[in-house]
């Protein structure tokens, strides 16, 4: 406690999540769900759709990469992308994320 009675805070990064937000996730499929959509140690971006329904989506090269072979030769191949958001123009924000899930 602090000179003023309240806890103190745990610090926070530059999103605003805190710091060990992993103490707060007691399962791999809970840390897993909390990365999700999620900014936090994310690598890759997707900017998906066009016009208003245009979104940009985090995600995680190694966790797209276990789950789908394409993905892995995407990210991981000897002409993988290079690119740090990737653009699809022609696919549906709620499909992807569909497709995330």
């Amino acid at each position: 406690m602090s000179a003023d009675n309240t806890p103190p805070r745990s610090p926070e990064t530059s999103q605003g999540i805190q710091y060990n937000w992993q103490a707060t996730k007691p399962t791999v499929k809970s840390r897993l769900a909390f990365l999700l959509n999620n900014e936090v140690l994310s690598d890759i971006h997707f900017a998906v759709g066009r016009g208003a329904s245009k979104q940009c989506i985090p995600a995680h090269r190694f966790i797209l990469s276990m789950g789908s072979a394409v993905f892995d030769a995407m990210f991981n191949s000897p002409l993988a992308t290079t690119c740090d958001e990737i653009e699809l123009p022609d696919v549906e924000p709620a499909a992807f994320h569909a497709l995330l899930k």
